[in-house]
């Protein structure tokens, strides 16, 4: 759950037909979805055909765009990969985001999902993970630029791995 600008946005997922998609609605602070934002105030984000995908965070920038982070696995893959989506104040994916308002990163060896995201001032965000292994877990904080690349310079390529005193460390907030 979100506050900004006098509007509220939660985010989450949604079975639709063979797929589980991200979703985000907006609500003004008398509770009312605002019918101009999506469909009747929820936008839906399809990561493809048989995906499982589920946003576990929302931010929004202040432009007004919408971020959704979270994670996607297609079927039969077991593994999830981190998942994240732009759009527009009116609930559109912004095409110049990674590929058409999404961007998939997979981990080789983990399965992963981002928990937090906090919005940069340049179009991008900053979006915190777990990465789980067969016996360890670790945090991996990114930074997307506004076309959703990681960015060179943070980290290494762009991301930074966090661990903390035992072996399964997990990320529950980024601010």
């Amino acid at each position: 759950l979100v506050i900004v600008g006098g509007y509220g946005y939660i985010a989450g997922s949604s079975d639709i037909g063979t797929s589980q998609v991200l979703v985000v609605s907006k609500f003004d602070l008398n509770g009312q979805l605002v019918p101009s934002f999506g469909s009747g105030g929820i936008a839906t984000v399809n990561f493809g055909a048989n995906t499982r995908s589920f946003a576990e965070a929302v931010g929004v920038d202040g432009a007004g765009n919408i971020f959704l982070a979270g994670a996607t696995r297609t079927s039969p893959a077991t593994s999830y990969s981190l998942a994240a989506a732009k759009l527009d104040a009116t609930g559109a994916l912004v095409p110049s985001f990674g590929t058409g308002g999404l961007v998939t990163i997979a981990l080789s060896g983990y399965s992963a999902s981002f928990f937090a995201l906090a919005p940069d001032s340049a179009g991008g965000i900053y979006v915190g993970a777990t990465r789980y292994a067969s016996s360890a877990s670790s945090i991996v904080v990114y930074q997307l630029g506004a076309s959703g690349l990681p960015v060179n310079g943070f980290g290494v390529a762009g991301s930074t791995v966090i661990s903390f005193t035992g072996n399964y460390d997990e990320l529950h907030a980024l601010v």
